[in-house]
């Protein structure tokens, strides 16, 4: 994961990781994880998946 505006945290298994602007994360396969704005204004990350990323694992949760 790559952010690229504003700041959040990255959960990463157990793991929080806090990231701002030019922060990188690697994130293993088979890991859960999901990113949280922790500001009111806008964030923007990416992320580049590798091999191509089937979308199989995709796992929908509720908030």
């Amino acid at each position: 994961m790559i952010v690229k505006k504003g700041h959040g945290i990255l959960h990463l298994g157990n793991d929080e990781l806090p990231m701002k602007r030019g922060d990188i994360a690697l994130i293993p396969r088979g890991v859960f994880y999901y990113f949280v704005n922790t500001n009111g204004e806008l964030s923007i990350a990416y992320v580049i998946f590798t091999p191509f990323y089937d979308g199989k694992d995709m796992k929908l949760v509720d908030e």
